[in-house]
């Protein structure tokens, strides 16, 4: 259990560009523990204790984490973007579930230009078309 937890530790660490058990109060370093607290407890089920163990932390910094971000992703669309990411990861790498295509959209959808935006929208318009079709046959 406790390998699942350095494991996403370092994912964490890798994604947000830091490292979470230094003495910082760089605010990346704080979200990088706001979102390694609250992935360790939605897919594993670890103690606060043993979450707070890997990084260096007193299992109340977890639970203060945890709650904290809870309420912060809801106004701060950057750090949602970026725990949905290091969410998908962490389940990909723990077997818990893989990246789907749908969520590499979503994600990665400001990268593309306007006009793949336009082109994978009919593509996505048609393909429900056709879905609806066959339900109804």
């Amino acid at each position: 259990m406790i390998d699942d937890l350095r494991n996403i530790a370092d994912v964490v660490n890798t994604a947000m560009n830091c490292e979470m058990s230094s003495s910082s109060r760089k605010r990346n370093k704080v979200n990088a523990i706001k979102i390694y607290s609250y992935i360790c407890r939605v897919i594993t089920s670890s103690s606060y204790e043993d979450i707070g163990f890997v990084i260096n932390k007193h299992h109340a910094n977890i639970i203060h984490h945890e709650k904290d971000l809870e309420n912060i992703i809801q106004q701060d669309q950057e750090l949602n973007d970026a725990t949905k990411y290091c969410m998908r990861l962490c389940r990909d790498m723990l077997g818990k579930g893989s990246i789907n295509h749908k969520d590499n959209i979503q994600l990665n959808w400001h990268l593309l230009s306007l006009e793949q935006q336009k082109r994978l929208s009919r593509s996505v318009i048609r393909y429900v078309g056709l879905n609806k079709r066959r339900e109804n046959v």
